[in-house]
């Protein structure tokens, strides 16, 4: 059942809205953090398992739902959510028929525990106002920009000390056991954050002279992320520094193999750089510059959402997507596009791709998903206009007319090494003037068919998994004892899906949910019902 059939179109949520919610005063943007408990005042965490406190006192934020409800708006810091989307976040793909009604149930259980005046219905949705609640996502954010700009006045000491509170804030993965894509895209944002936050701890203190403890974390964190190459990039440089020579090449070469292997392409310019320059003996390696303390890197934005965790099959178009974004990205030509039909897995692959490359885009990954705005036509100013928002322009410096947002586009696009990600593109007519590629930069897109506006894309065309992939993706989410004890009935199951990846985990997530099926009644079910009666049930 999807959304649209619980509280029908846009028209319909606004008269839901009007009959059963109370219209106020339109949301107010987001607080600042206080540096402080307030006395009596409430405070949220979001950088590990959602918690509440008023005074210091933990509060009962009730069932999953309601703390799913929440962990939503406490993410929006102050704007208003859509019940769209509230929907969605709640209960995804299976939403009760009651679901409007149940959210205004969770909405009053929620002022009930918080406060009254805390959160506000809306047109079409809900908001929670934060006034002076303490929010440590936003405590986390005001001390790495504290950092940043300790480290540019040269106060070295001080932007390790604010890059120790603000990683001190997190408790375990953030948002942890909230569902749903956005709260995963968020929670991989914050991740990305912090790691950010950790190389710049490690590399502060390398520039100090210290080398055993970020030595020690820098060195975990390889391990944890094989396949980025600042950790890298860093350990070689505390290695090289305290005399260890030898270890710090063996790093590179590691390196240099592990990406061959998974994905046939070379170290970025990044390491290859302190690789020559150790070989070198370069001098400038053993004493830091100033300009080294003093001009750090902003915290790049890092907007891609997770790939499945069973992502499965694609290694020969994920190795050459990459390898042709890569060749092409010094020429201003890197585009590349994936094309298939609804559920075939096109988004998933773009995505892992997009990661797979994230060290050659060291200033940031850009993602938006166009699927949302299919059924409206595609403002030409509105994409830009939105990563513009994310570089860091102020909404009353962002141009009104188009030709004006591209100009400024192109401006902030020149001399960064950035990866924009448009996922599910409906019309791509206007593309070629809404997306130019400048040296540095690259272009991944996703669409049911190729654009033939489009120019210069190196296109990936995708088809459903042949019965092995698609048995290995069912072993992956059902388990593999489960599927291969029955693999005679496992097979019809994969052709019923016609190889398409998103019938595939529905069929898993079905069978993981009910260990004791076995695979020939599930065969049997799912001739009965098809692929349909996996959504309404």
């Amino acid at each position: 059942m999807t959304v649209t059939e619980i509280i029908g179109p846009r028209t319909r949520v606004h008269e839901l809205t009007h009959r059963g919610v109370s219209r106020t005063r339109n949301a107010t943007g987001p607080s600042h953090a206080t540096a402080r408990h307030t006395e009596g005042g409430l405070s949220f965490k979001l950088l590990g398992p959602l918690r509440a406190f008023r005074g210091g006192v933990e509060l009962d934020l009730g069932s999953p739902q309601q703390r799913t409800m929440l962990a939503i708006l406490l993410l929006h810091e102050g704007g208003v959510v859509p019940l769209e989307a509230l929907v969605d976040a709640v209960w995804a793909e299976d939403p009760p028929r009651a679901a409007i009604g149940t959210l205004r149930t969770y909405a009053s259980r929620l002022r009930r525990v918080l406060a009254p005046a805390a959160l506000e219905a809306t047109t079409g949705g809900y908001v929670l106002r934060l006034g002076r609640t303490e929010l440590d996502l936003q405590a986390f954010r005001s001390l790495i920009a504290r950092a940043a700009q300790a480290r540019r006045d040269g106060r070295a000491e001080d932007a390790l000390e604010l890059l120790g509170e603000a990683l001190a804030l997190g408790d375990g993965a953030p948002i942890a056991g909230i569902p749903g894509m956005y709260a995963a895209a968020k929670r991989a944002a914050l991740i990305e954050s912090r790691l950010a936050a950790e190389l710049d701890s490690a590399a502060i203190e390398l520039d100090l002279g210290h080398f055993a403890a970020p030595i020690a974390r820098l060195s975990e964190m390889v391990v944890a992320n094989p396949l980025r190459e600042r950790p890298r990039e860093l350990l070689m440089l505390g290695l090289y520094r305290c005399g260890r020579q030898a270890e710090a090449l063996s790093i590179f070469h590691d390196c240099r193999h592990l990406l061959a292997d998974q994905l046939g392409v070379n170290p970025g310019p990044g390491l290859q750089a302190m690789f020559q320059r150790i070989i070198e003996a370069d001098p400038t390696l053993i004493r830091p510059s100033p300009s080294a303390v003093q001009h750090p890197a902003k915290v790049p934005p890092a907007e891609l959402p997770p790939f499945p965790a069973d992502f499965t099959g694609r290694a020969d178009q994920l190795r050459t997507i990459v390898k042709q974004v890569r060749q092409c990205v010094s020429s201003g030509k890197a585009v590349a596009g994936v094309v298939g039909e609804r559920g075939v897995g096109a988004s998933t692959l773009a995505i892992r791709a997009a990661h797979a490359l994230r060290e050659t885009f060291p200033d940031g990954q850009l993602y938006v998903d166009l699927n949302q705005r299919a059924q409206d036509p595609l403002d030409p100013g509105f994409v830009p206009a939105r990563f513009l928002r994310v570089l860091g322009v102020p909404d009353d410096q962002i141009p009104a007319y188009e030709s004006d947002r591209l100009r400024l586009w192109r401006e902030r696009l020149t001399g960064r090494r950035l990866l924009v990600v448009l996922d599910n593109v409906p019309d791509a007519a206007h593309l070629n003037a809404l997306f130019p590629v400048v040296p540095g930069c690259a272009v991944i897109i996703t669409t049911r068919h190729k654009q033939p506006y489009l120019q210069d894309v190196h296109w990936t065309e995708l088809a459903g998994f042949d019965a092995e992939e698609g048995l290995e993706l069912l072993e992956r989410i059902a388990g593999a004892g489960r599927i291969r004890a029955e693999t005679d009935a496992a097979r019809p199951i994969v052709t019923a899906c016609g190889g398409l990846p998103r019938w595939l985990r529905a069929c898993g997530s079905r069978l993981a949910s009910r260990p004791n099926w076995t695979l020939s009644s599930f065969e049997t079910w799912l001739r009965e019902h098809g692929l349909a009666g996996l959504t309404e049930t």
